[in-house]
């Protein structure tokens, strides 16, 4: 049942699913242990990567590292150490924002519609598709946060290591995007099943996201492909900043589209904002009308249009 109309004027605010946060957030108590165990939890990382900066060897740390590690291992300088932080903080929020927080986000999408609340939901003023984009970032809300925290931290450690900022920012593009594109995914999965009570959509968006995240990374291998393992975080983090460490020669070839390096950035903007609305509208289409296809004609030409345009760019590439 479509949403009723209040005769109240929208604001630009409703389509975008913002009231949905303050509608439905979590409990107090929730949010407090959760910020308290993250909290923690940062503190202790940052601390053990300070006792392994290089420190003097009758220091007070040098002799702490011992005694807990029992190792005098360390990093060989505090570039390299801040280096190291850059890496974890980039990785531990891709796996928070870009596993976590979809499977959290779909189960609980799957959740309304296996237990009938959803229909009530969509009685109120707020269009389909903001209830949609609600549900794709409310449940995990604190989850994104954290994971954006990483993300700055990540950012200031990367910069005070050296670390080239042009790499920081199209590595951070990628991540957010993508991970914005995984939860869409979720959503649509969660539009249109409640197989196993919910949990079919879990299945449906693991395996999407396994084969979304690896399978860009086997592009480097072919001739005019690599620009698109940009459209992995982890593809964009292992050509951006892992090379170094592997053994293979597949970054002999610099990432172009279309002839270009600088139009690389500018597909994996162009394709996850349409994965990314395109995802959400079928979403909506779904929940209003589920015998409808999931994207109109229109929509369907967008796509194709797209595709066609990836097609010249490998082939410009050539």
């Amino acid at each position: 049942m479509p949403p009723t109309d209040s005769g109240e004027e929208r604001s630009l605010l409703d389509y975008f699913g913002l009231p949905f946060f303050y509608r439905h957030a979590s409990t107090t108590q929730m949010r407090r242990g959760m910020f308290w165990l993250g909290f923690v939890g940062l503190l202790m990382l940052l601390f053990i990567n300070v006792l392994f900066m290089p420190h003097a060897p009758d220091s007070a740390m040098a002799a702490l590292r011992r005694a807990v590690f029992s190792t005098g291992a360390r990093y060989p300088s505090v570039e390299s150490g801040l280096e190291s932080l850059f890496h974890q903080m980039f990785v531990i929020a891709i796996i928070f924002a870009g596993v976590f927080s979809p499977l959290l986000s779909t189960f609980s999408f799957s959740s309304e519609r296996v237990n009938g609340t959803l229909e009530f939901l969509r009685l109120s003023p707020m269009p389909t598709l903001s209830i949609v984009i609600g549900k794709m970032f409310a449940p995990a809300w604190s989850l994104l946060k954290f994971a954006g925290l990483l993300l700055l931290l990540g950012v200031v450690f990367g910069a005070c290591a050296g670390l080239d900022p042009a790499n920081i920012s199209l590595a951070l593009l990628c991540i957010v995007l993508s991970c914005a594109t995984v939860h869409a995914i979720g959503a649509y999965f969660a539009s249109f099943t409640t197989l196993g009570r919910g949990f079919g959509s879990l299945v449906g968006l693991g395996t999407v996201t396994f084969f979304f995240y690896i399978l860009p990374m086997g592009s480097w291998q072919e001739r005019g492909f690599p620009f698109l393992a940009f459209l992995s975080p982890w593809g964009a983090m292992d050509a951006l900043f892992w090379k170094n460490f592997s053994w293979s020669m597949r970054y002999t070839q610099e990432p172009q589209f279309l002839g270009y390096v600088g139009a690389v950035k500018f597909y994996v903007l162009g394709f996850h904002l349409l994965a990314f609305s395109m995802l959400s509208w079928a979403a909506a289409r779904k929940l209003d009308a589920p015998e409808r296809p999931a994207l109109p004609r229109r929509g369907w030409c967008v796509v194709w249009l797209f595709g066609l345009i990836t097609t010249l760019g490998i082939v410009a590439n050539g």
